[in-house]
């Protein structure tokens, strides 16, 4: 009997495996590092169904990050290349045309990236064609451009109350945590224990779900949201109560992953650099459920 695993786990098939005793040391090696558990299975006919729809090939990333004047991408540097050891290509702003884009799968927007209107329409074409694009902070803002058609997510406070009063608008956060809701069907929630995660959230725009995927999201109820850092009185957790933390949208053959808040804070705080990772894995896969 194989026996069962949680959405998160990962399976190598030996058969597909130039040198199965080199990967045996490597696996060995991983696990001893990392505390993860490796089991051997004799047949794929396991319980799970490890050939079943349930289980989706992962391909490996072929990162391209936006760097240049203007954009906060240290943090992403970091990341990519001394904590995952993954390569990855900068581009600078102004170069993201369709040629370019065709050597890569996964496209990360950092704060302060800012696209063209013909980078955002070869950056679309792309993500139809399977590509996974990444954007963080206020460069979600840029994407929500009705014209672009790319996500319905709304901004709270931008749209006049049903009564005709002006809304009311969230006031700046200077940094705070506040407890999320955690969808683990969807990809970027694969891997987590648990069903909820304290996330970081700073400024003043918060966003209301839209129609894509809203893998993370806060309680429509604004009592006990905040677990440490200030919160403006009657203004932040009632206004940040329903919105979401990060959010997917399909495009064609590939994926729109959206943070409006970073996920590598500085970055101290490491509860959310899973999410980021899960999208660099998951999002450019075709056959993604």
């Amino acid at each position: 009997d194989a026996g069962s695993w949680p959405r998160g786990t990962f399976i190598t098939r030996v058969e597909r495996a130039a040198d199965a005793e080199a990967l045996y040391m490597q696996l060995d090696t991983l696990a001893k590092k990392y505390g993860v558990t490796v089991r051997a299975v004799d047949s794929s006919y396991g319980a799970p169904g490890l050939g079943s729809d349930s289980v989706m090939t992962v391909r490996t990333p072929a990162v391209a990050l936006i760097a240049g004047e203007g954009v906060r991408f240290s943090g992403l540097w970091f990341y990519l290349e001394r904590v995952l050891g993954i390569p990855f290509t900068m581009v600078q702003p102004g170069r993201v045309n369709d040629q370019l884009l065709s050597q890569f799968n996964v496209l990360l927007l950092p704060e302060g990236a800012r696209l063209s209107k013909g980078e955002n329409e070869a950056l679309k074409a792309w993500m139809q064609r399977g590509g996974c694009a990444i954007a963080i902070g206020r460069v979600v803002g840029g994407l929500t451009d009705k014209d672009l058609a790319l996500t319905d997510l709304s901004v709270v406070g931008s749209e006049p109350e049903k009564d005709g009063k002006k809304p009311e608008k969230p006031t700046d956060v200077p940094g705070a945590i506040f407890k999320a809701q955690v969808n683990r069907e969807h990809f970027l929630g694969w891997g987590l224990d648990r069903e909820t995660l304290p996330v970081p959230v700073d400024g003043a725009t918060f966003y209301k779900p839209g129609k894509g995927s809203n893998a993370i999201t806060f309680a429509k109820e604004p009592e006990g949201l905040r677990l440490s850092g200030w919160a403006w009185p009657n203004n932040t957790e009632k206004l940040l109560a329903g919105t979401v933390w990060a959010t997917d949208e399909p495009v064609g053959g590939g994926h729109l992953v959206l943070f409006p808040y970073d996920p590598l804070p500085r970055p101290f705080w490491r509860g959310t650099e899973r999410l980021l990772l899960s999208a660099i894995l998951f999002g450019p896969q075709r056959d993604t459920p």
